[in-house]
């Protein structure tokens, strides 16, 4: 199956920068696709063990399973006041 990423601002210090497309196996979950992003991109990998996934704009867990086509969202949970 055939995904797209986009990293939130905080894991990809330029906005511009364009959604990852990536071929993943059937049944692969966001626990899956992080581990694949985080092989790819050593420096995001500490992020990405804390980001917050959105599957085509909801909000969903590290155990939810992707579809071919869906656009993936990992942001990292804002702090501060």
């Amino acid at each position: 199956m055939i995904v797209r990423v986009r990293l939130g601002l905080l894991l990809a210090p330029i906005s511009a920068r364009p959604p990852l497309t990536l071929a993943l196996p059937d049944r692969a979950t966001i626990s899956d696709l992080c581990e694949r992003v985080a092989m790819e991109n050593p420096e995001h990998a500490r992020g990405l063990a804390s980001a917050t996934a959105f599957v085509n704009a909801e909000q969903v867990g590290r155990a939810h399973a992707l579809r071919d086509g869906d656009e993936i969202t990992l942001m990292l949970p804002m702090v501060g006041g």
